[in-house]
């Protein structure tokens, strides 16, 4: 007899269909073994011939949780459930499976048998998940279901379905597995290894060791009588602390010392008396002191002696970084003083061939502080700070500024006719001097002259490359209103920036802007002035293009215009035609405007097809005061002198208002609409069998669009344009009463 005991009461949590996660479950006991019942109270809908996991699968799920404790091994799972077959479905269309998501194990595909519709029962026992779990481990099944026969599309319970109530999942459970613990000298462990000393005088120790011993590790606590905690060894054999890579003998060294004493970090081979092998992303070493040296290098006196060296070998690497978190003060985050005459005050260098490594990086945190700083007092020459690198992508001076108020990666000044910051780089894609910035307000390069007259410059780019670019900006950001190159002028006649590419060849840009960003800009031209240009464009040559606008992007635009006044003369494109054969706008190929369209007159124009190469011909458009659309044909009446002449089928959703206008050819005869416009069709009768008659039928849009943008033939002018004319030339007033603008030029 089996005695039930009630460990968890089932629950029947709240739940809408479209989830169909909803199950109750009760576990009770059987003797030397528990049993867990699990039941899903929605029906499961079929998808046609394939599983589909929008339909059920995932969005069908039954879970049972295993009770809280160590392990517990599933010895078996018991599933059973019903389908139903209804409307013209069959049992034998039923198809099903249970998958368990937990390991992704999935059973054989079960079909229904039978060639009538109804209920069929199924009962089987799987082994899915068969298995030792930890206790508190949720056990989800899956019901994956689909059906052989397409009587009503998509996915629905109303043509086969696991029935509401029937699927129930029942889980054996073994005994409770317990983890041994082993204790010394305690007989209450704590751990699965709980090791006392004897007495609180007397250090607890564990000992591994070869079968005599001549081989061992210790590990031991400390006690009362002042004997220190320590982890010994042989003293003739090297030891390793590290980690175990994927539970075999590849032992991975963190901390390695030899058998002569030398410490390695994340090094087997130590080459020195300590080394020290830094991971990515993190320092190497830090060391921390107040008012004295952090860390000291003295080296003895000789022609290549060295008193701290940094070498990287990474490819972002940095062989020495300097910095300087002091608030205030002229703090220094690298300061090297150099007495010889051919001597380096601090000299870096970095060796990798590739990658943005740095020779000497300096980053400041203070308002007054550098983060590299080079003085030069000689009144010949010199260099205050020299930056050389031989990499391909490599920066010769770096500069860092992450204030988040304000400051300068690298400020350069120059009293005399000097350079300020001066940069060279002899490579392909070198650059001579880049500065870059994370401060809301700072500069990644600052530029000040504060010549009061004549052709001053605050930042010079040259180049000689065919394909150079004297000054580039490049906004990366991905968030907020970037600028890849900003300039502001208060001059009256100043120009914020100004590139002059002066090269015959090649793709040289005079300004080149580009911006990463989802919402930034490459170039961004911004005026306040009453008849100012955010951008302008002059092109000189015989071709050129004043500006151009080219997009890659699947969605992108060539140029996006757009304007945010309601005014008359607002325009988010104002093109003005140049006279003669010229055109205000040139358009190839498809044109769109999804709009009104309004104009002043309008026309047709292609080749002329009897003189292609020397003529045009133009017909004018057919002008209404309605949205007039025009459908016409031929129809010859049968022998009792009747047609039906059928319209498209959208016809009388698109038109009301229908004109009709009838001509008979042919011979003289009489022809009437007998049957005005239905269904898309109208029909037409004459007095006559057989007559030729030519038709025509007018009707006015309807549509959406048209019914809420009707076309007012008179109305008046708006307030601002009373007194103006779209055509002022005609009626002998000055272009200055132009309506649609207020353009100086255009005045």
């Amino acid at each position: 007899m089996i005695q039930y005991s009630l460990r968890l009461v089932y629950r029947i949590p709240p739940c809408a269909y479209i989830i169909m996660l909803c199950s109750f479950f009760i576990v009770f006991k059987t003797n030397s073994q528990d049993t867990i019942v699990v039941t899903y109270n929605n029906d499961i809908p079929s998808s046609f011939d394939v599983y589909d996991e929008t339909c059920n699968g995932p969005l069908s799920i039954l879970s049972a949780t295993l009770p809280a404790g160590d392990n517990y091994e599933v010895l078996k799972v018991d599933v059973s459930y019903s389908m139903s077959s209804l409307g013209t479905a069959q049992k034998l269309n039923q198809r099903s499976k249970i998958r368990l998501t937990n390991t992704g194990a999935e059973e054989v595909e079960v079909s229904g048998t039978g060639n009538t519709g109804g209920i069929q029962d199924y009962t089987r026992e799987i082994s899915l998940a068969s298995g030792i779990y930890p206790g508190g481990t949720p056990l989800n099944f899956e019901m994956w279901v689909r059906r052989t026969l397409e009587d009503i599309p998509g996915c629905n319970t109303s043509s086969v379905r696991v029935n509401a109530f029937s699927w129930t999942m029942t889980i054996y459970l073994g005994e409770e597995i317990k983890s041994p613990r082993v204790g010394v000298n305690t007989s209450s462990p704590k751990e699965y290894l709980d090791v006392r000393s004897e007495s609180f005088v007397k250090n607890s120790t564990i000992n591994l060791g070869n079968p005599d011993n001549t081989r061992f590790t210790k590990l031991s606590n400390a006690s009362l009588d002042n004997q220190p905690a320590y982890l010994a060894w042989n003293e003739d054999q090297p030891f390793s602390l590290g980690t175990m890579k994927n539970d075999t003998a590849n032992l991975e060294s963190l901390i390695f010392i030899d058998t002569t004493g030398k410490i390695g970090i994340n090094t087997k081979t130590p080459t020195a008396d300590f080394e020290l092998v830094g991971s990515l992303g993190l320092n190497g070493l830090l060391v921390t002191k107040e008012n004295e040296y952090a860390i000291e290098g003295i080296s003895d006196t000789g022609n290549s002696s060295i008193g701290v060296v940094g070498r990287s070998n990474s490819e972002f690497g940095k062989g020495i970084e300097g910095r300087a978190y002091a608030s205030s003060g002229f703090t220094r985050g690298v300061s090297g003083f150099s007495t010889s005459p051919d001597g380096t005050g601090v000299y870096g260098w970095a060796t990798s061939s590739n990658g943005e490594n740095v020779g000497v990086f300096g980053e400041s945190w203070s308002l007054s502080g550098y983060g590299v700083m080079g003085e030069n007092s000689n009144n010949l020459g010199g260099r205050g700070v020299y930056g050389k690198v031989v990499s391909q992508f490599g920066v010769g001076v770096f500069g860092h500024n992450t204030s988040t108020v304000s400051g300068s990666g690298v400020i350069g000044q120059s009293n005399g006719n000097g350079k300020g910051v001066y940069g060279n780089a002899l490579g392909a894609s070198g650059v001579g001097v880049y500065g870059i910035t994370e401060g809301l307000s700072g500069y990644g390069l600052h530029g000040i002259n504060t010549a009061p007259t004549g052709a001053a410059i605050s930042i010079y780019g040259e180049v000689n490359s065919e394909d150079g670019i004297a000054i580039k900006g490049d906004a990366k950001a991905t968030l907020g209103v970037t600028y890849g190159v900003q300039g502001i002028s208060k001059s009256p006649s100043g120009i914020g920036v100004y590139g002059n590419a002066n090269s015959s060849t090649g793709l040289t840009r005079g300004i080149y802007g580009l911006a990463n960003a989802t919402d930034g800009k490459g170039v961004e031209g911004s005026s306040s002035g009453q008849f100012g240009k955010g951008v302008y464009g002059n092109a000189m040559g015989e071709s050129g293009k004043a500006f151009e606008g080219v997009s890659s992007g699947l969605y992108g635009k060539g140029i996006y215009v757009k304007v945010n006044s309601e005014h008359s003369s607002s325009n988010a494109i104002l093109a003005e035609w140049g006279g003669g054969s010229s055109y205000a706008g040139y358009f190839i190929g498809r044109t769109h405007i999804a709009g009104t369209l309004s104009k002043s007159a309008g026309s047709f124009k292609i080749d002329h097809p009897q003189d292609s190469a020397n003529k045009y011909l133009s017909h004018s458009f057919v002008e209404s005061p309605d949205m007039m659309n025009i459908y016409n044909g031929n129809v010859v009446t049968d022998n009792q002198g009747n047609a039906i002449v059928k319209l498209p089928e959208y016809f009388e959703s698109l038109n009301i208002d229908f004109r009709y206008q009838l001509t008979v050819i042919g011979e003289f005869a009489q022809a009437i609409i007998s049957k005005e416009i239905y269904n898309n069709q109208f029909e037409i009768r004459s007095d006559k069998p057989g007559i030729k008659v030519s038709w025509q039928v007018t009707g006015v849009r309807n549509d959406p669009y048209a019914r809420e943008n009707r076309i007012k033939v008179e109305e008046n002018k708006e307030t601002e344009n009373i007194g103006k004319y779209l055509h002022p030339e005609l009626y002998n007033v000055n272009r200055s009463r132009m309506i649609g603008t207020d353009d100086s030029k255009i005045r």
